[in-house]
């Protein structure tokens, strides 16, 4: 049997950890762009309310309506469904690879290859999250400008 070096076990265990982590980030931040745009859809639904029996649009309500438009497309660029995440591998490439290949790899060089596959993952990955959390920065700007409009609307319109 093959020993391992522990240094290679801490290496993959870490690239574990920050894949893990990263996967639980995106989780939080796609369930709080979904509350965000339940906020928004109240928020509109109630400047809808306030147009009926009106003729025209006040300011405040036009810049409401845009807002949400806006905050729409930032919330759905962050839930929209995505097929090229990776936070895993399959484990029958990397068995026929490493284990039953014509030469088999070492344990320790399996170890140091997964955690630096797993490294560039986590870096594909960091783009696309950090994308994320720019559009949905900005759909909370937006929240407070829509907010913001509605109320000026109801109380000094």
């Amino acid at each position: 049997p093959m020993s391992v070096d522990r240094r290679f076990e801490i290496a993959y265990e870490e690239a574990t950890r920050a894949i893990s982590d990263q996967q639980e980030a995106l989780d939080a931040i796609q369930t709080r762009a979904g509350l965000t745009g339940s906020a928004a859809a109240l928020v509109a639904s109630l400047v809808t309310d306030r147009l009926s029996g009106r003729g025209s649009l006040s300011f405040a309500l036009e810049i409401a309506l845009v807002g949400y438009l806006g905050i729409a497309v930032c919330i759905g660029f962050v839930l929209w469904p995505r097929r090229k995440w990776r936070f895993h591998f399959q484990a029958s490439t990397h068995h026929s690879s490493y284990i039953e290949g014509p030469a088999p790899v070492d344990a320790n060089l399996i170890q140091r290859d997964l955690a630096l596959y797993l490294d560039l993952y986590f870096e594909e990955n960091a783009r696309k999250v950090d994308r994320m959390n720019w559009a949905f920065g900005i759909a909370l700007a937006l929240l407070l400008l829509v907010s913001i409009a509605f109320v000026y609307d109801v109380v000094g319109g």
